[in-house]
């Protein structure tokens, strides 16, 4: 009987792994500045505009480079890895070992927000190397907002220096919304006045497998905040 009960718990661990995993990369788009010509777009916000509803891409975002919005950038219906910290544009680059790359919000809106259609898992994202900085909004979701049945996966993803009026660093929300907080992950230095660091409602998951939640700052919760949310 005991070897039962650990087989259906090693099932249902594995069949939660496999909704927050993502398929092969697809297309690889490239962004950089407008000098390396061998680069197919030179702002992430053009990139992410010609991508298409229902395909695969992998954006390559080149080390240390800042990639700013004019509007708030929205992934809705799409199936997208995010990779900072690549040597260049060219087909046989390779990245920067401790590389990364910086989305920083133009306009003080959320830097990124990742929508699903209410369909789950049609909205899936993985970011890589990213740092997530300069939101300053009085509405929820500061560095990211995952919501409507999307899939986040961040790695080595770092959200620093936002403000919202909630979930600072990042909200999470929404029935089967799901976020995989994973290596290296890194919140801190965010404010709000609920939940400077991670905000997690209205029936979302975070499974929580890696990082640094601290040195945020709110009224209430500082750090990390949760109704009516699982956390594995």
């Amino acid at each position: 009987m005991g070897i039962l009960r650990l087989t259906v718990a090693l099932v249902l661990q594995l069949l939660a792994a496999a909704a927050l995993a993502l398929p092969g990369a697809g297309r690889v788009i490239t962004v950089g500045p407008g000098w390396d010509g061998a680069c197919d777009f030179a702002s992430l916000t053009e990139a992410l505009a010609r991508t298409e509803p229902g395909l695969r891409y992998e954006i390559r975002l080149l080390d240390q480079q800042v990639h700013q919005y004019r509007d708030n950038a929205v992934v809705d219906a799409r199936t997208l890895v995010v990779r900072g910290g690549w040597e260049s544009c060219s087909d046989d680059a390779r990245r920067v070992p401790g590389g990364r790359s910086i989305i920083r919000s133009g306009t003080g809106g959320t830097v990124l927000s990742i929508a699903g259609d209410g369909v789950p898992r049609s909205t899936r994202v993985l970011l890589v190397d990213i740092d997530v900085v300069g939101a300053r909004t009085a509405v929820d979701g500061g560095g990211l907002r995952i919501s409507g049945g999307a899939t986040a996966t961040l790695l080595r993803t770092r959200l620093r220096d936002n403000s919202a009026l909630i979930g600072g660093g990042v909200l999470i929300e929404g029935r089967n919304t799901r976020a995989r907080l994973g290596e290296g992950f890194v919140v801190s230095g965010n404010r709000a006045q609920l939940a400077g660091g991670i905000r997690c409602q209205q029936g979302a998951t975070i499974l929580l497998e890696d990082g640094v939640i601290e040195g945020n700052r709110a009224d209430r919760a500082s750090d990390l905040s949760i109704s009516d949310c699982r956390v594995r």
